[in-house]
């Protein structure tokens, strides 16, 4: 039954944005259509070229549809650039590589989790750090001890969640819904992130 209920979904969202797309290309078909009328050139105006923009615009609208559906399960690095840089207040370090993420798709109130794990050089590591230390956005966390997000936890399995012994989180005087976390492993010079929204 969950697998159902999964392809609906996808292919709902896959509906949703072919149909996004079609406000683009509908008006686009008909606006090349309207200047093969008033060309003079006897090609332009064969029903093999209005057959193959049909299908040009189709296969475009279907490339769209499907990189929209596959984006929104499978979110690019500069998702989590964002995400990091909207909680942290800071720019994303330069030698910041991600070694790993995973996200959820938003549900119906538009809440969803995410998390990823960063490798940084010597210098960004402790530069971060010290931003971090500074942050009147994050506060040291010294109750509960860091954990890997759900949605990374099931495919990180040669790191440990011990190894990140300093680890900070959103200030709760900050009025935020969002619970945000960042984790420092100052041995592999990590950083992990883990970001839920109720």
């Amino acid at each position: 039954m969950y697998y159902i209920v999964v392809i609906l979904f996808v292919l709902l969202l896959f509906i949703f944005s072919a149909a996004a797309t079609s406000v683009i290309t509908i008006p686009l078909y008909y606006l090349i259509r309207r200047s093969k009328r008033r060309s003079l050139n006897p090609y332009w105006k064969s029903k093999f070229v209005d057959k193959s923009l049909k299908r040009i615009l189709i296969i475009l609208t279907c490339a769209v549809a499907t990189y929209s559906t596959y984006r929104a399960f499978f979110p690019s690095d500069s998702f989590y650039i964002d995400e990091f840089e909207h909680y942290t207040k800071l720019s994303f370090p330069c030698s910041g590589e991600i070694i790993s993420k995973g996200a959820s798709y938003p549900d119906i109130h538009g809440d969803y989790s995410a998390a990823a794990v960063i490798k940084l050089s010597n210098n960004d590591f402790y530069d971060l750090r010290n931003k971090i230390r500074l942050s009147k956005q994050l506060q040291r966390d010294t109750i509960y001890p860091f954990k890997f997000g759900n949605q990374i936890k099931d495919i990180i399995y040669t790191l440990d969640e011990k190894s990140f012994t300093e680890n900070f989180s959103i200030n709760p005087m900050v009025g935020s819904m969002s619970v945000f976390s960042i984790g420092f492993d100052e041995t592999n010079k990590l950083i992990a992130f883990d970001r839920n929204t109720w």
